[in-house]
């Protein structure tokens, strides 16, 4: 598993590193507009994948990790989603006195 994650990270890599080879290289040259606008949208494009590698490998951790791995990471999510709904049922249950709140005091 770990070779699979340092061969994922160099493959991530290689295109920043051509892409700002390139840049370096290419330096003292008078650019366009447009040529400019095209290599900060390459510079953007390669390091979106070099991030992309961080969250890939945290699906690879997730899928082929540990049985305690999963297990957990199933209860911090199962726990989170809990305290969300219950957050949600609370804030429905203060809407709903507010506005029985609102209809007596117009009714009187």
């Amino acid at each position: 598993m770990v070779i699979g994650q340092i061969v994922l990270i160099m493959i991530s890599y290689i295109p920043n590193t051509i892409q700002r080879i390139y840049l370096v290289l290419t330096l003292d040259f008078e650019k366009s507009p447009l040529r400019l606008r095209m290599e900060i949208l390459s510079g953007e494009v390669t390091l979106l994948l070099t991030t992309f590698q961080s969250s890939i490998s945290f699906y690879i951790y997730a899928t082929t990790g540990g049985a305690l791995f999963r297990q957990t990471l199933k209860e911090l999510f199962t726990r989170g989603f809990f305290r969300y709904c219950h957050v949600i049922e609370d804030s429905h249950a203060e809407e709903i006195l507010e506005l029985r709140q609102m209809k007596n005091t117009v009714e009187v």
